[in-house]
């Protein structure tokens, strides 16, 4: 470990080595996580690109509120330092996280009931939450997911390059369009809360046949709960060949989604992708288009034709 991270431990924590290194199950995409053991215990320092900002405010408050309640799982809330700050600045906002055991979630039916159960507990306490969602925006506000794009259809019609061809822009143009349109009929009236954002296999730990830990928060939203329930569902089903025992046994630890969320499946998990194809093209506007870019778009196209042929299953799930 670095000299100036061992001092910052012992300045902001009181924390003293020996630090020893230790591996992490998940890894981070967009921050650096560094875990170590020590002797008052282990945690992980994630250092982020940026200073303290209100959407990590609000984060921060929504895991500290979160760690509070009574959950079949552990969150990652930060830990405070001495003078009661959520971290401390330097090159950025680093913080201090416990250690939080598990692996990564296997493919098994009772991983993915078990997967079903926390996220049905997480929505439970949402639910009654008096925390601001970190990220107070409704995904289906299209427009307003990333300030270089407030109108993606016309973006496909100005820089066609971004999509990699005008035929790729075209097809994309229709498959947006039918997501405007299922947002404004029954996923409309579903009732929103704070929900997850995020919630997929790669952002929970798996320990002793139950999901151990729910981490990343950062995408924490307003929205209806089925969204995070389609996210979770999309991993194992829009596949060439999907996974049905999966999601149903998801579904069997969920619980039984309502009349309206079963109807609205298919528009939530059209508005996932759309939404993290509009993340894309906002990024690509910032530094250029990448093949990264290239494959969320192409990802809502292959969406729509999975649904086109796999419609029906997901209805008896």
């Amino acid at each position: 470990m670095r000299p100036e991270l061992e001092q910052a431990l012992w300045q902001h924590y009181g924390l003293r080595g020996p630090f020893e290194p230790a591996p992490l199950a998940a890894e981070g995409h967009n921050n650096m996580l560094q875990a170590f053991h020590s002797p008052s215990g282990s945690f992980v320092c994630k250092r982020g690109g940026a200073a303290l900002g209100p959407v990590q405010r609000r984060e921060f408050a929504l895991l500290e509120w979160l760690n509070g309640q009574s959950l079949p799982f552990r969150v990652a809330a930060p830990l405070r330092t001495r003078g009661g700050a959520w971290g401390w600045e330097e090159d950025g906002l680093n913080v201090l996280l416990p250690f939080l055991n598990g692996e990564g979630l296997p493919e098994t039916p009772a991983a993915w009931q078990a997967l079903g159960v926390a996220l049905r507990a997480l929505h439970e306490a949402l639910a009654r939450s008096p925390q601001e969602a970190p990220w107070p925006l409704d995904w289906a506000h299209l427009g307003k997911l990333h300030p270089l794009v407030p109108d993606p259809l016309t973006l496909s019609f100005e820089r066609p390059d971004l999509w990699g061809s005008e035929a790729k822009a075209r097809s994309w143009r229709a498959a947006f369009q039918e997501t405007l349109s299922l947002m404004q009929g029954e996923y409309a009236d579903l009732p929103r809360q704070v929900i997850h954002g995020d919630f997929n296999s790669v952002n929970v730990l798996f320990a002793q046949g139950k999901v151990s830990a729910v981490l990343d928060f950062e995408f924490s939203c307003l929205g209806p709960p089925v969204l995070d329930v389609a996210t979770a569902v999309s991993e194992v089903l829009v596949r060439p060949d999907p996974a049905w025992p999966l999601a149903q046994a998801f579904f069997l630890g969920y619980g039984t989604p309502t009349a309206a969320e079963r109807a609205t499946l298919p528009a939530a998990l059209l508005l996932r992708q759309t939404a993290v194809g509009i993340w894309g093209l906002g990024q690509a506007l910032e530094n250029g288009a990448t093949l990264t870019t290239h494959a969320r778009l192409e990802a809502l196209l292959s969406l729509q034709t999975w649904l086109a042929t796999h419609g029906a299953g997901l209805a008896a799930l």
